[in-house]
């Protein structure tokens, strides 16, 4: 419900104004500001559920916590309280235990067939008399020494 250009707009105004470093060690730290964030998300994650912290929790805490971040996304329109709606929503009580989980979410109903729901609403012929086939597939499965799901 913000306004992407506006925020957009004000983050590289607030980069620009930021100070640059140059040179050093390629030692990399965090300042207080982004460990808060990192924290409330963190935390955030933990409180839903979630064994892994994703993109959404780490907007949400910005916009809680995030100093300069949290006056951009104010400043568009966008708060805490509507991203965590907005997380409710696409997430659909959905937690994310694994890397991938934000890839996931409704993906296998979008771009696979449950066979299991199909073979109980009776749309997939009955394998009874296939006993040829079913020897050949596993034969064939078998041959396979990587990722072997027959083993």
């Amino acid at each position: 419900g913000g306004d992407a250009r506006r925020a957009e707009a004000d983050v590289e105004t607030a980069l620009k104004k930021r100070a640059q470093v140059t040179g050093g060690s390629g030692q990399l730290y965090l300042d207080g500001d982004t460990a808060r964030v990192f924290a409330a998300a963190e935390q955030a994650s933990k409180t839903a559920g979630d064994a892994f912290v994703t993109t959404e929790r780490l907007l949400a805490a910005l916009a809680r916590e995030g100093g300069v971040a949290a006056e951009v996304l104010k400043a568009s329109g966008v708060t805490a309280d509507k991203l965590e709606a907005a997380i409710a929503e696409v997430r659909k009580g959905k937690t994310a235990d694994s890397a991938g989980a934000e890839d996931g979410y409704d993906a296998l109903k979008r771009y696979a067939r449950d066979l299991t729901l199909a073979a109980r609403d009776g749309k997939i012929d009955p394998v009874i008399g296939r006993d040829e086939e079913i020897r050949r597939t596993i034969q064939v499965l078998a041959r396979r020494t990587k990722n072997n799901p027959v083993l």
